[in-house]
């Protein structure tokens, strides 16, 4: 069996009315029944979208805009970490002479130590009976 294959004929053909009535007659005498098309569009139409919720529009306009929500996000962290350090060096400089007054006494007393370490070092040689080598001129 042959299979032919009809395209779209839409527009392509016109008939008149005399002409179908006269073809639809034939077909009646020689006793051929055509199939009923009506009622077939329904079955190619496609079926409407569902309705879209308020809440699920909201979660798909988040979703498209995620980048931006997340840079946002972003500089906005970035902005109060700022803020905070910038609230931060206030204080200290706030306290900046009590600052200049505790590396004073550090200072300080590093320098008796190192004079106590020297000078204990310096008796303990005196005791042991070493003496510092005279330089020669």
């Amino acid at each position: 069996m042959t299979k032919i294959i009809i395209g779209n004929l839409v527009g392509k053909l016109e008939f008149t009315e005399a002409e179908i009535q006269n073809t639809q007659k034939g077909l009646d005498q020689a006793g051929v029944i055509l199939p009923n098309f009506r009622g077939v569009n329904k079955h190619f139409e496609p079926e409407p979208e569902p309705e879209e919720t308020e809440e699920e529009r909201i979660e798909r306009e988040l979703g498209e805009c995620g980048f931006s929500i997340k840079r946002l996000q972003r500089a906005a962290r970035g902005a109060m970490v700022r803020l905070r350090l910038g609230d931060t060096v206030e204080e200290l400089w706030s306290y900046e002479d009590e600052v200049i007054q505790l590396q004073a006494a550090i200072r300080g007393m590093f320098a008796r130590m190192t004079y106590a370490y020297d000078a204990g070092r310096n008796t303990w040689a005196k005791e042991v009976g070493y003496s510092k080598p005279r330089v020669r001129k």
